[in-house]
């Protein structure tokens, strides 16, 4: 339970992070979501072990391991779209449209490039 208190609380210290933000401060907010993250995700792994026979501990164990892998691929997926739109639209904002460039190029036809002279 305090882990997920703790994690909680770490996020909610992360939405008052922007551009002056102390490094001091912003390693504190860290510390507070590290230690949720600590305290809560071995948590799940030792209810996964409880719950099945001495038999299938690894299986349980290994699975675990992968869905956290996994939702973490997803999570860091996810959030890195976020933060390249985000960044994307402040430098629109600032520099204009020019900054972001043209993504309509094509790749080079590797036949043609191939050929015989």
């Amino acid at each position: 339970m305090a882990g997920a208190v703790l994690m909680t609380v770490g996020v909610l210290l992360f939405s008052f992070i922007d551009a002056h933000t102390n490094v001091l401060l912003l390693s504190a907010y860290m510390v507070v979501f590290g230690a949720g993250i600590g305290l809560l995700l071995q948590n799940l792994v030792l209810a996964a072990q409880n719950e099945v026979a001495a038999s299938n501990l690894g299986t349980a164990t290994s699975t675990v391991s992968f869905f956290r892998s996994v939702g973490g691929a997803i999570g860091v997926s996810a959030l890195g779209v976020v933060l390249a739109n985000r960044v994307t639209s402040s430098l629109q904002d600032r520099f204009g449209s020019s900054v972001t460039g043209d993504c309509t190029m094509k790749l080079p036809d590797l036949a043609l490039r191939m050929a015989p002279r």
